[in-house]
């Protein structure tokens, strides 16, 4: 019989001290829900550098774009003054 009681209080214990643990671990879970680590993790990293190297990516495009626009409007103003040359030359040679 005092067998049998000794395992009844332990069992009882070994069951309390499971609710107190299960308890602490819920209070702690709970305490760190909301909470985030001070650190970025490494998707974090990533995403921003992806968000960089698209920026960079998308500058350069522009960049390119407008090298090469103002490489046409530099040839158009070469070319429209070149023809108001010749045709102010015709103009000159054919009245004289």
């Amino acid at each position: 019989m005092e067998k049998s009681t000794f395992e009844e209080r332990l069992l009882n214990a070994i069951l309390q001290l499971r609710i107190s643990i299960d308890g602490v671990s819920g209070n702690i879970q709970s305490f760190y829900q909301g909470w985030k680590f001070p650190f970025r993790t490494l998707e974090e990293e990533m995403e921003e550098r992806n968000k960089e190297l698209e920026e960079k990516q998308r500058f350069e495009k522009e960049l390119k774009l407008l090298k090469t626009q103002n490489w046409i409007l530099f040839f158009t103003i070469i070319i429209s003054v070149l023809i108001s040359l010749i045709d102010v030359y015709l103009k000159v040679s054919i009245n004289k």
